[in-house]
């Protein structure tokens, strides 16, 4: 299967643009009739006012900071496990009620104990944490047990064991988790924000949206945090692609 090339990507963009126009000449409702024009004026008018770049601010920074919780209580948790199958199967446990519990349920519970502020940062870190630990976990099980037992015959120190055999193995299963965890995590984090509407945020402005009815306002801030999560996953990888 050949990867999509940078035409292909601006050939896709264009086609659903082209179907967006094509719907709007169609719909009669003035309500829903919005243009790609129209969101593009928006997008305009809204890059220029300082609540926009708040609301970006906080929607990154606070999810950011829950997906790196999330990554580093996986990996501590994949290694404990990895060492004792109690914590294994009590782990597989908790990240099976991630996986099943609806996510809005976590946002009402954290709701009763967090400030709505930082609402996101749990949610963001539940998606990643359930994520990465599923991929970390199945990448220890796929290690070839010859390289390790080769090791232990030389007698290689543990951490070129750590170095070349386990971190060199799992790093393609992280960046694989983190591929899917980080887009996941932004849905997650501006869904927390459109449920609590703290006073800045990307999930605030879609709630207001819905108030008003503005369907040109939900437009241009869905637009934006699927910009900003998809760039983020690609400086994200990319740095971890610069180590190798």
């Amino acid at each position: 299967m050949k990867d999509s090339t940078t035409k292909d990507r601006i050939f896709t963009g264009l086609t659903v643009i082209l179907i967006w126009q094509i719907l709007y000449n169609f719909v009669d409702v003035e309500i829903f009739k919005v243009s790609p024009l129209s969101v593009l004026q928006n997008i305009y008018v809204n890059v220029l006012t300082r609540e926009f770049y708040l609301d970006i601010f906080y929607t990154l920074t606070f999810t950011l900071c829950g997906i790196i919780l999330g990554v580093i209580i996986a990996i501590l948790l994949t290694y404990l496990s990895y060492k004792s199958t109690f914590i294994m199967e009590l782990s597989k446990t908790l990240v099976m009620i991630f996986k099943t519990v609806p996510i809005v349920s976590f946002i009402v519970f954290f709701l009763f104990f967090v400030s709505s502020k930082y609402l996101n940062i749990f949610t963001a870190s539940i998606v990643s944490l359930q994520i990465v630990f599923t991929n970390i976990m199945e990448g220890l099980r796929n290690i070839d047990e010859e390289y390790l037992f080769m090791a232990k015959m030389y007698r290689a120190k543990k951490y070129l064991i750590f170095k070349y055999i386990y971190m060199d193995h799992l790093m393609t299963y992280l960046k694989a988790a983190l591929s899917v965890a980080i887009g996941m995590a932004f849905k997650a984090s501006v869904a927390a924000e459109v449920i609590s509407h703290p006073e800045h945020g990307l999930g605030t402005r879609i709630y207001e949206s819905k108030i008003y009815l503005d369907l040109n306002e939900l437009l241009t801030f869905s637009i934006f945090t699927v910009l900003i999560s998809y760039l983020v996953e690609k400086i994200v990888l990319r740095c971890l692609d610069a180590r190798d």
